[in-house]
């Protein structure tokens, strides 16, 4: 039977390999890489793997995934916008936000 010491020293182990395998993950992947995950992930997914926080934009639910999950700290807004931009995607991800906003996953 485990003790609690033991469920705190496992703990402290799989958040280590979790930490080490997104370093890895986002060394392997560029900005571009991370920023179409991300738009696949919190938008095009079914269902979406969103955190509903009152969103205004789409980018802003892009930069969130990207902020709290992927933990990307240098990429900006307007620096997310121009990725999008440059893969082609900003239209779509505006026309997923608008599909997603009237099925009731943002306020309006």
């Amino acid at each position: 039977m485990l003790g609690h010491r033991d469920a705190i020293c496992g703990s402290s182990v799989l958040l280590r390999i979790a930490s080490d395998m997104n370093r890895r993950a986002l060394s392997n992947l560029d900005k571009e890489g991370v920023t179409y995950l991300a738009f696949r992930r919190a938008l095009v997914g079914d269902p979406p793997e969103l955190r509903v926080v009152g969103y205004r934009t789409p980018v802003a639910v892009l930069h969130d995934a990207l902020s709290r999950r992927y933990r990307v700290a240098d990429l900006n807004e307007a620096e997310t916008i121009e990725i999008l931009k440059s893969l082609d995607l900003w239209a779509r991800c505006r026309d997923e936000f608008a599909r997603l906003q009237g099925r009731g996953y943002f306020p309006s």
